[in-house]
């Protein structure tokens, strides 16, 4: 499995984005100011949405779900402690052997309870997903897992980011300050 996209959300924390491009329908538009703070928060909502859908759709009641996360050396234990988290497998980011480039930044594969889980859940918060003050917390995902059919999985991506998609829709339609015309770009 690729820890590229926990990596790039490392990377986040550092260099905060000011804006956002969106196509829309083949419409493009760039999101500044408060158009992209309001972005950044329906983006926060999908994110709990998805976390939320996937935790309500692991049956068992007591199922050992896979998860994913990063923090720093020190809030590992603490978190893992409070939330009977057992560590499967643990990377450092960036090359320890090199004082240039150390980062005091792990991703950590583990397994918990689901009703540890929806502990998590339950105390997640906007400001957890934040990338100037990102928790431990905030940067939790479900790893793929034999009680999440890739339908499952599927379908709550659709059903999140069509949710998305309306909420971006409606800031367009109703002019909301900070929403310039944009060129489209292939990526």
């Amino acid at each position: 499995m690729c820890l590229c996209h926990s990596v790039s959300r490392v990377a986040d924390g550092f260099y905060p984005k000011k804006n956002v491009n969106i196509n829309i329908d083949g419409s493009c538009y760039e999101f500044l100011g408060s158009a992209f703070a309001v972005y950044k928060y329906l983006d926060t909502q999908k994110r709990m949405s998805i976390l939320k859908a996937q935790y309500n759709a692991i049956e068992p009641p007591n199922a050992l779900i896979p998860i994913i996360f990063s923090g720093t050396k020190n809030e590992i234990p603490e978190f893992t402690d409070k939330y009977d988290i057992k560590v499967v497998e643990e990377q450092q980011v960036g090359d320890m052997n090199n004082k240039n480039s150390y980062i005091d930044k792990y991703i950590v594969k583990a397994m918990t309870a689901k009703p540890y889980f929806e502990q998590i859940l339950n105390a997640l918060t906007l400001q957890d997903f934040n990338p100037s003050t990102k928790t431990i917390q905030g940067s939790i995902g479900i790893q793929p897992n034999p009680f999440l059919t890739w339908e499952e999985g599927n379908e709550i991506s659709i059903d999140t980011n069509n949710v998305m998609k309306r909420g971006i829709q409606q800031m367009i339609e109703d002019n909301y300050d900070g929403i310039k015309q944009a060129e489209c770009r292939s990526s």
